[in-house]
């Protein structure tokens, strides 16, 4: 649905609720690997492990667009 909406340009008419805290990677898959840099037990992500910018994922277009998440 996220597709749809961010494609026919109608993001504004839905909203998504997340039933958890985490993000599902399909739609904001960012980092080729978690952790990207572990650092005595801190896990970091790394700039240059990103497969993609945040802005060209799903989720962030179909926000960009003015689609609402809960």
């Amino acid at each position: 649905m996220l597709r749809k909406a961010v494609g026919s340009g109608s993001a504004s008419d839905y909203f998504v609720v997340f039933a958890r805290d985490v993000v599902p990677h399909d739609v904001y898959e960012v980092f080729i690997s978690w952790p990207c840099h572990q650092e005595e037990n801190i896990k970091m992500a790394d700039p240059n492990c990103a497969k993609q910018p945040p802005s060209n994922t799903l989720l962030m277009k179909f926000l960009l667009d003015g689609g609402t998440v809960i």
